[in-house]
This record gives C-alpha cells, sequence and structure tokens, in this order.
C-alpha cells in the first residue's frame, strides 16, 4: 500500500511538471484584449522569454529609438523610410530579431504585428499543406508584452522574428537557385494568399540553404498581387518564364 501511494505521488508530481503552466493575465489587461493577443505571445517556457524581461526590466515605455538603444539594441538591415516599425537586434538574442513601433509613431503597434504573426502562420500552413516545405520558408513570429508595461503603455508589444540566414538580392540573378518550376510555385503562392508586396526581392530573399523565405508577413490576402516588381531582378531567361507564367 505504501508503495503505491508513493507511485501515485510520484506520477501527480510528474503529471505537474510535464504539463505547461498557462500565462496569467495581467491584472490592468481587458480580457477582451488577453483573449486577442494570448494565442500568439512568446510562451514563458521560451528560453527567450527569461532574456528579454531582464533586457526590457529597466523601462516600461518604447519612447523612442534611443530608448531601444539604451537598451543595447542596433538597427538590422537596411531602414525603409515608408515604414515606422524598427528592426533591430541585441546581441544576448542570438538567432532572433525584434521588430517593434515607438511611442512616436501614431500607429496601432498590436494590430499591425498581430498582423505580421497570422500572415506567417497562414503563409507556413499553406507551404506546408502544397508539399514546398523543400523550396520555401517562413521566419516564425510571437507577440512579446513589456514585463512592466502599464495601462500608461502606449506600444506595450513588440514583435519576436526568428532570424534567417538569408542571401543578398544579387541571387534572384542566380540562375541555378531558380526554375521553371520554383516560379511556377511562387506565383501560386502568392496568387492563392495574395501576397501583395511579396515579389519585392527584399521580401522574399534566398536562404543560405537555396529556400525563398517570406520575410514580410503583413500584407496577406490583398490583391492585386505586384508581379511586375519581380521581373527586373531576374536573369533574361527568367524573366522571359516569369513573364509567361504571370500572363496565362
Amino acid at each position: 500500500m505504501r508503495r503505491l501511494y508513493f507511485v501515485c505521488l510520484w506520477a501527480c508530481v510528474f503529471s505537474l511538471q510535464a504539463t505547461p503552466i498557462p500565462p496569467a493575465k495581467p491584472l490592468h489587461l481587458s480580457t477582451r484584449e488577453w483573449k486577442e493577443v494570448n494565442p500568439y505571445l512568446l510562451p514563458h517556457s521560451h528560453p527567450l522569454h527569461h532574456q528579454l524581461d531582464e533586457i526590457f526590466a529597466p523601462t516600461r515605455f518604447l519612447s523612442s529609438w534611443n530608448t531601444l538603444e539604451r537598451l543595447g539594441f542596433h538597427r538590422f538591415g537596411f531602414s525603409n523610410a515608408t515604414s515606422q516599425i524598427i528592426v533591430a537586434e541585441h546581441p544576448t538574442l542570438k538567432n532572433y530579431l525584434i521588430k517593434a513601433y515607438t511611442d512616436e509613431s501614431p500607429l496601432d503597434g498590436k494590430k499591425l504585428l498581430l498582423s505580421r504573426i497570422r500572415g506567417a502562420k497562414l503563409i507556413a500552413k499553406k507551404i506546408a499543406k502544397s508539399g514546398l516545405n523543400n523550396q520555401f520558408t517562413v521566419p516564425k513570429k510571437w507577440l512579446y508584452r513589456l514585463p512592466h508595461a502599464s495601462p500608461r503603455t502606449k506600444q506595450p508589444y513588440l514583435l519576436i522574428v526568428e532570424k534567417m540566414d538569408i542571401l543578398p538580392p544579387e541571387a534572384w540573378k542566380q540562375s541555378a537557385l531558380i526554375t521553371p518550376e520554383l516560379l511556377v510555385h511562387l506565383f501560386q503562392l502568392t496568387t492563392k494568399l495574395g501576397l501583395a508586396d511579396s515579389c519585392q526581392v527584399l521580401n522574399i530573399p534566398f536562404t543560405a540553404d537555396g529556400k525563398i523565405a517570406f520575410i514580410d508577413t503583413e500584407h496577406v490576402c490583398n490583391w492585386p498581387v505586384a508581379y511586375h516588381k519581380l521581373t527586373p531582378f531576374l536573369s533574361p531567361a527568367n524573366q522571359l518564364h516569369w513573364q509567361d507564367i504571370c500572363s496565362r
């Protein structure tokens, strides 16, 4: 009997350890907002969560780029004059980037960041369903809430993005990477999902392992698709292939 008791006790302890504890809703957050963001939040069990909490512990606001710079962030890639989102990396966040709107932006950061996560999930699902994981990829994305955000925090959320080993735009000129079949699949994905901005090479770079990465996932189900923006970056032969595919 005593042995059975300890077996049951051990089973209960193991069960509690194996079952992840769901994050608690912040007291000042409405139930409606919690239900909206909770499915997309970076899990507390993710190793990155503790690192982010430590980085953002000194602040409850993202006042400007200077705030992020003081926390140790560096701008990543080229700045886009038409976008108010900041893309940055941190020396302790290996293989990840952040994207954020600061208090200087009048935009609804939460809404725009959520659209990027939903877009990434939709694209990933379509790639897998079409059996194209060997040709296309999309970075994983999560929402992260500042640990000390309050009702006065204008932009309490930022986006955590899986960093990909991408090649420069010139890779699109390398015919060895691009086949008519690949162009057909790219056309099908962008058309079916309405990826309006995903024919710009900066938004669909090649990765080091030869896949096309959809890194800008905000504009999904947004037609028409600007197919012509890809044409100048293709080799002459692939330009003809692409124009033929788009005209069918």
